[in-house]
């Protein structure tokens, strides 16, 4: 193998290197930008099997859900 091919050979993976990165920045900001809604999980706890109970913020008030296979519930509004 000749040395300017080497050097050619990392030169091209730097550059795919920092195009990768630049693409991956590039999506998470595209992500929280378009898809970050009012609603988030706080937590989540399986209880059974498909069977999980968990906490959700939606525009600052939380809510405990109870959520299975073919049904999910409020169970309650938690306190602030």
């Amino acid at each position: 193998m000749e040395f300017g091919y080497s050097i050619q050979l990392i030169l091209t993976l730097g550059i795919v290197a920092v195009g990768l990165y630049v693409a991956l920045k590039y999506a998470k900001i595209y992500q929280e930008k378009n898809f970050s809604g009012g609603i988030k999980i706080i937590d989540r706890r399986a209880i059974d099997q498909g069977v999980n109970l968990i906490i959700v913020e939606v525009e600052g008030i939380k809510y405990l859900m109870g959520v299975s296979n073919k049904d999910i519930k409020i169970i309650s509004e938690l306190p602030k």
